[in-house]
């Protein structure tokens, strides 16, 4: 009788191996889909499709919403930004976009250092954002003594995001800007923090929440207007080949050191634009 107890449990054990080694393995990968896109609104997730993967992603800002004779902003001067991505591996991203009023030419990487695992031995994913812009403008926007560099502006970002539940995805993020030729408004470097949040209301429906502050690294002197904060909300539809985002901002830029660090509408004033952003998963 023993030696068949045994026997069974020998038996057992052999079968439960696979099985638990299949689990241990499960709980080191990745926490599965914390965000929809690898953009929020105006913000980047933490998000980086799987090796080998194409996304376009199109962004739309209607105009300031002011009357009903241009429908509220609909009918006036729109701005757009057109982006291409690619998933070198799992966990590296590059890309390239150009938007349409400013003439920035951005191209960009994004790096995963750490991620959130599904069994939490790691609990937040960490990952690096940077981008070197082209601002395509007429050479005489750049005012005397022009040489090339003088387009040339940066973004570097550091973002900690963790997934709380199947509804709930938050991130924090620090960023620095730098532009190497500016008007003498203005400075050439600015710091930011950004916060975000997603919560699923209903299936793949999701309430979005975007708030963005920055300020100039050196002492604001009285004619250098400060940056004003950025806040976003908007609702998100996700399917598993395109995700869908409508909302609100007071952002009318579409690169980030230009909505970081040049921003002067304020949304609590009613500067708020409608915009639209599509990805499309290939």
């Amino acid at each position: 009788m023993l030696k068949n107890i045994l026997s069974s449990l020998a038996l057992a054990c052999l079968i439960a191996m696979p099985v638990i080694a299949q689990e241990d393995e499960d709980g080191k990968k990745p926490v599965f889909d914390p965000w929809n896109s690898s953009m929020l609104i105006d913000a980047r997730t933490t998000l980086i499709p799987e090796k080998g993967a194409f996304n376009l992603i199109i962004q739309h800002r209607f105009g300031e919403i002011k009357t009903y004779e241009d429908i509220f902003g609909i009918y006036a001067a729109a701005n757009a930004r057109m982006a291409l991505n690619y998933s070198i591996l799992d966990n590296l991203m590059v890309g390239a976009s150009t938007e349409k009023n400013t003439k920035f030419q951005e191209f960009y990487v994004q790096y995963n250092i750490f991620n959130q695992t599904r069994s939490g031995s790691f609990p937040v994913t960490i990952s690096y954002y940077g981008n070197m812009a082209i601002d395509g403008r007429a050479k005489d926007v750049f005012g005397e003594d022009f040489k090339f560099t003088n387009r040339l502006s940066y973004f570097n970002e550091l973002i900690v995001s963790r997934k709380f539940t199947d509804k709930l995805s938050l991130e924090v993020a620090a960023n620095f800007s730098h532009f190497n030729k500016v008007d003498s408004l203005v400075q050439n470097d600015a710091t930011g923090l950004s916060l975000a949040g997603r919560y699923k209301i209903y299936g793949e429906t999701a309430l979005m929440v975007e708030y963005h502050y920055a300020n100039f690294t050196k002492s604001r002197q009285n004619y250098q207007p400060e940056p004003i904060p950025g806040l976003a909300i908007g609702l998100e539809l996700g399917t598993s080949t395109h995700g869908f985002q409508v909302f609100v901002s007071n952002f009318d830029k579409l690169s980030p050191q230009l909505n970081a660090a040049r921003n002067q509408r304020d949304f609590f004033k009613g500067k708020m634009l409608v915009g639209f952003n599509i990805t499309i998963r290939m």
